[in-house]
């Protein structure tokens, strides 16, 4: 099967030269804090894959780093630092749909807007960072000390009927300093503005979700009826199905080779007893008009993603030229290739 990949690149462009928290009056800010890492997500994002696999987990993920320095804090003073990524509701981390996918017979089909994602405190992805206004604080840093906040992405499982075409987001990051005597005072709490202020950074997510397929169920054997005599005028048929699923909205289209043992203008299936063959064909409807081939737009099947299983009925025809006598008995079998082209 001819393969492509679904591409999905988050960027997180941070306008920022490092900026921190505190007060000017006793110095200048006493911490800082930039995002030194892009969170970027993969390039092969699959939303159609079973969530469940590593193989799926593993496409869509990222990984992120803020960084914290304390260089300015007066004398006799400790740092408690504070860092928050709020949303405005809870799993509500989205992107938006930008640009239409592209056309599918002619129309723009694109049938949901959002693309959800979340970020996470732990590498193992089970411990969200609140979406609501609350801060998750860091240790507490003496002055010249530096910290480093590891944060997690993954985009959100079950998104299979997000169509293709660009997305684009943003989430707050917020940084709170609080200072104080460790030897004489409690630990502050995550509460106010902190020392000089609340510091904020609106980070950009963008993602581009492209075309991918795959197959999602077995494709049975196409098994004609057992003959004991076959005549050029019976009416031998059978059919299968060709199961794939493809990202909502993505045009593909589906060719089927001419198998191991074409001659002229006829497929034809060999004995397993030695160099007999039958000719048969197959076709892209019930009506036995259309032989299926390779052609993209001539006699190959289109269809769009739905972001769920499609099948895709194939029919078979044994042909016997008029004046031919019935083949020699036997089992007779072909292979024949799928490829989904998108």
């Amino acid at each position: 099967m001819m393969r492509r990949f679904l591409l999905l690149t988050l960027l997180l462009p941070l306008f920022c030269a490092g900026f921190g928290v505190g007060a000017r009056a006793q110095g200048g800010y006493p911490c800082s804090f930039t995002v030194t890492t892009p969170f970027a997500f993969g390039q092969n994002v699959d939303l159609i894959t079973d969530p469940t696999s590593s193989q799926a987990y593993n496409r869509n993920e990222t990984a992120g780093q803020i960084k914290i320095t304390c260089d300015n804090i007066p004398d006799g003073k400790t740092a408690h630092v504070c860092v928050s990524i709020p949303s405005d509701a809870p799993n509500a981390r989205v992107m938006d749909w930008q640009t239409p996918p592209p056309s599918v017979n002619g129309r723009s089909s694109a049938t949901n807007g959002k693309l959800y994602f979340d970020i996470y405190q732990d590498e193992a992805r089970q411990q969200a960072w609140p979406t609501l206004l609350r801060e998750v604080p860091t240790r507490d840093l003496d002055k010249n000390e530096t910290k480093i906040i590891n944060f997690y992405g993954k985009i959100n499982p079950y998104q299979n009927l997000v169509s293709v075409g660009s997305y684009k987001g943003s989430f707050p990051v917020k940084f709170r300093a609080f200072l104080y005597n460790k030897r004489s005072e409690p630990v502050p709490a995550c509460r106010g503005d902190g020392y000089g202020g609340t510091r904020e950074k609106v980070v950009e997510v963008t993602a581009t979700i492209k075309n991918m397929c795959k197959f999602t169920a077995p494709t049975a054997d196409m098994v004609f009826p057992g003959q004991k005599i076959i005549k050029p005028t019976d009416i031998i048929t059978a059919k299968t199905k060709i199961n794939l699923t493809c990202t909502m909205d993505a045009p593909y289209w589906i060719s089927l080779d001419n198998g191991k043992w074409k001659s002229g203008k006829y497929r034809r299936m060999k004995s397993n007893e030695g160099e007999y063959y039958i000719d048969y064909q197959l076709y892209t409807k019930d009506d036995y008009a259309v032989v299926w081939g390779v052609t993209q737009n001539v006699d190959t099947v289109p269809g769009e993603g739905k972001g769920e299983n499609q099948p895709h009925d194939v029919y078979g025809k044994i042909l016997l030229p008029e004046g031919s006598p019935s083949p020699r008995p036997g089992e007779y079998s072909d292979k024949i290739i799928v490829t989904v082209n998108f």
